[in-house]
């Protein structure tokens, strides 16, 4: 005997298996939203720990590979966005040159036993960053 549902009972029934699987699903959502921003969070710390213990005297040593000159920058502000390439993370921070004008900094991490680590620093080379963004290989981190 085969059930034949009209368009009303179709829709309480669809609104009753969705409210299921979101209490089915919701303690996983939850445990998961709470570690991603745990992550974001240690993310951001480790970040400012690693620029505030390579700074001597306030700033931010680089070397221009193409001039060879050693340049002193001043941090501004870190950028929350987080982005993601497979097991490593990137973020962003704004620095300021002796000059005033502005240098981009895409600090690239990796996850360690406790916490994360600065494994490579670009210096206004955002350009890099980005081809990776377009190719994929970097997502936000959502």
């Amino acid at each position: 005997m085969a059930v034949v549902l009209d368009m009303e009972h179709r829709k309480n029934l669809f609104a009753a298996l969705a409210t299921v699987l979101l209490l089915i699903t919701a303690p996983y959502n939850m445990a998961h939203a709470s570690q991603m921003q745990e992550t974001k969070v240690r993310l951001q710390s480790d970040l400012q720990k690693h620029i505030y213990r390579s700074l001597v005297d306030g700033a931010f040593h680089t070397l221009d590979s193409q001039t060879g000159e050693v340049k002193a920058l001043y941090p501004r502000v870190s950028h929350p966005m987080i982005l993601t390439m497979g097991k490593y993370y990137v973020m962003c921070a704004d620095f300021r040159d002796e000059h005033g004008n502005d240098v981009d900094i895409d600090f690239y991490m990796i996850r360690k036993a406790r916490g994360f680590q600065v494994f490579r620093a670009e210096v206004n080379n955002h350009e890099l960053l980005e081809s990776m963004m377009k190719s994929g290989k970097a997502k936000v981190f959502e």
